[in-house]
């Protein structure tokens, strides 16, 4: 549920999205230094139905459309590289150019995808005395958003570097980028 609220003293929108999905994955953890995953989410379609309200004419108008997701793919591994360090990389592809223009989402949608990958020294804590080694962390994604502005994509790209400070006794993180 969506509920804009009071958008002008006499106007509030409220979109409720009713609907069921299904999602499948699989990781398979036992190639060694060798992690991987796969996800699946099927296509599935919603029912939205917007209530807005107009007080300065005491009216209430309820649209009701069907919106249709698509399906949407997902995969990841992680490689352990011996000692402190491992590298991972996900991969995520929903195909919204395939759904058209709908009611509830005008304009023009296209493929969205994300590649990322990062790097990662873990927190490791010294035999010896009581500190630690922090982690450190660089990353980089690249995401194509599912909608097109004036016919051109939009494309985000994102680097991070980060670390984390442990609790006592390990029981938690603060993390940091």
């Amino acid at each position: 549920v969506f509920d804009d609220g009071p958008l002008a003293n006499d106007y509030s929108s409220r979109l409720e999205l009713d609907g069921t999905s299904v999602t499948a994955s699989v990781l398979v953890s036992d190639l060694g230094p060798l992690s991987l995953s796969a996800t699946v989410t099927t296509g599935y379609d919603l029912e939205a139905e917007r209530t807005e309200k107009i007080e300065a004419v005491a009216g209430t108008a309820v649209t009701v459309n069907e919106v249709s997701m698509p399906a949407e793919y997902r995969v990841g591994l992680a490689l352990d590289l011996g000692s402190d360090w491992r590298l991972g990389a996900d991969g995520q592809y929903t195909a919204f150019g395939d759904i058209g223009d709908q009611v509830v989402w005008p304009g023009d949608l296209c493929d969205e995808w994300t590649v990322s990958v990062g790097l990662e020294r873990r927190l490791v804590r010294h035999e010896r005395g009581r500190g630690y080694q922090l982690p450190l962390r660089f990353g980089l994604q690249r995401h194509r958003w599912g909608h097109e502005v004036n016919g051109q994509p939009i494309d985000e790209t994102v680097i991070s570097v980060g670390t984390g400070v442990p609790f006592r006794d390990w029981r938690g993180a603060i993390d940091l980028s």
